[in-house]
């Protein structure tokens, strides 16, 4: 039978984090998101690392919290009702952290899990995006050889890594990067292969940090491998399968994991809404009690419901059949993404002229809430491809 309701434990990490979100990471979101200069804050990141927020994921033998992986999914929701960006920044690292238990590496679990679990607020990021290869980098079936234009060189026991990598979340913040690779300049997708690839290794270097319109607090930077060079052990994985763990790993989990973050800023302007409608009043009475206002409303709380529902299928889906829901994944990113964009255009409306005004929460929520559109129709072509 399907049980909606949360446990106890899942309750408390939503108080937690609900609590963490409001007091923490929204007043200083909101100060970054205005610094002209942009300039990271590190007392967040620390701040959830001494919660151990950064290691929920990671089993306690190795300093994290332990948590089920589904928990992840409200975690996700919740940050992001603080800031999106925080919520993309601490994902990373919770992906990052399944993608290395998945492996089944202990050597691995040994040098990396503990690192980033740790309480001095050690990031990590996935780099798999180039200039010149975005959804020809992310896609297996459709790949095209010779689209990597990052290569991993064998030299003995060692790799050489050159290339560069755009759009990176965390980039240059970084203690190890998860890097994506071509082991043949001309091979197809069975030449890709993914190494560990420390933040501080000779010759990693970080090029063009991004000034985004919204989801300003998270740090996006292009990273540049020139002559990397990593030993035989920082292979993750097979040789090969590069490519097959961006799909089925990567994007199976990420795409819920963007659903809910993107429930959690549809949430954060829904409720804002909500009390100005109550406290704004017009004709008479507060602006709740007219009909077009409470069905505005009514449709918001509506598309937020909906839209978690999904991105919870979509996260548990593959948690139990790890890269066998890619359809799910893909359903919860294209709605819940474009759900969030209308319910801060909603919000919006119902604020008026103040709704466009830099010190209302709502414009800000949504210029994060339009991030996550970027891959949508890809999203959709996959989706398309895949009809059944």
């Amino acid at each position: 039978m399907v049980n909606f309701s949360l446990s106890e434990e899942e309750k408390g990490i939503r108080r937690m984090l609900n609590e963490f979100a409001v007091k923490e990471i929204r007043p200083r979101a909101a100060a970054v998101d205005k610094d002209p200069e942009h300039r990271f804050d590190w007392e967040i990141v620390r701040k959830a690392a001494r919660l151990n927020i950064l290691g929920m994921p990671v089993p306690e033998a190795y300093g994290g919290a332990g948590l089920p992986l589904f928990s992840l999914a409200i975690a996700t929701e919740e940050l992001a009702y603080g800031d999106a960006g925080i919520s993309s920044c601490i994902g990373m690292n919770w992906l990052n952290e399944i993608m290395i238990i998945l492996e089944g590496n202990q050597y691995n679990y040994e040098r990396y899990l503990p690192m980033l679990s740790a309480q001095e607020g050690n990031l990590s990021a996935n780099a798999v995006t180039e200039p010149m290869a975005g959804s020809d980098a992310w896609t297996y079936r459709r790949y095209l050889p010779g689209a990597l234009r990052t290569i991993a060189r064998k030299d003995g026991s060692d790799y050489v890594i050159n290339g560069v990598k755009a759009h990176v979340t965390n980039g240059g913040l970084a203690d190890l990067y998860l890097a994506l690779a071509s082991l043949d300049p001309n091979g197809g997708r069975d030449a890709s292969a993914y190494f560990y690839v420390p933040g501080d290794a000779p010759g990693v270097s970080v090029g063009m940090v991004e000034d985004k319109m919204g989801q300003r607090v998270l740090q996006n930077a292009e990273v540049i491998f020139t002559d990397v060079r990593v030993p035989a052990e920082n292979l993750y994985g097979e040789e090969g399968k590069g490519l097959w763990y961006v799909e089925n790993i990567h994007h199976s989990l990420s795409g819920g994991a963007v659903g809910a973050s993107s429930i959690g800023i549809a949430r954060a302007a829904y409720d804002e809404a909500l009390a100005y409608a109550k406290e704004r009043v017009q004709g008479g009475k507060p602006i709740i009690e007219h009909q077009s206002v409470s069905f505005k409303l009514a449709d918001m709380s509506t598309l937020i419901e909906a839209g978690r529902t999904l991105a919870w299928k979509a996260i548990w889906a593959n948690i139990q059949n790890l890269g066998g829901e890619p359809r799910l994944s893909r359903m919860a990113r294209v709605f819940c993404t474009e759900a969030a964009v209308k319910v801060t255009l909603e919000a919006i409306q119902l604020f008026g002229g103040y709704g466009f005004i830099k010190d209302c929460l709502i414009e800000k929520l949504l210029r994060d809430a339009a991030l996550n559109l970027c891959p949508n129709d890809i999203n959709r072509l996959d989706l398309a491809e895949n009809l059944s």
